[in-house]
């Protein structure tokens, strides 16, 4: 062993070498005026978006839509209450089913099952 040469290190093939082309005097441009087109664009419509009548100007159908979509409507409420309710429900499940026994405020009719049952499903 301490008279045979070490193998040469093995090196790469041909190291790949990427270029990146710049762009033309055009195509920049171009970028450039579709950048400030779609921004001016943008802020038009965010500024038409924001434009909201008054209560008293809205038709019988506007105000009944507004009403159940709008921005505080019926359905922003039941989504909110729908999200808090299960919130809520797991908190009354784990009080009813640990904290009360563990205060012996009421016994259940069977105890909790051993892991190792669970896991089996029996």
């Amino acid at each position: 062993m301490v008279g045979q040469p070490l193998p040469p290190p093995i090196t790469p093939p041909n190291p790949v070498e990427i270029r990146f082309r710049s762009r033309s005097r055009r195509q920049r441009q171009r970028s450039e005026e579709g950048a400030r087109d779609n921004k001016q664009s943008l802020q038009a419509s965010a500024a038409a978006a924001k434009v909201t009548k008054k209560w008293e100007d809205m038709s019988l159908t506007e105000k009944a839509i507004e009403l159940y979509v709008g921005e505080k409507g019926a359905l922003f409420w039941l989504n909110k209450f729908a999200y808090a309710s299960i919130f809520i429900m797991i908190g009354a499940w784990i009080m009813f089913r640990f904290v009360g026994p563990a205060l012996n405020l009421y016994q259940l009719d069977s105890a909790p099952l051993p892991p190792s049952s669970i896991i089996k499903g029996s």
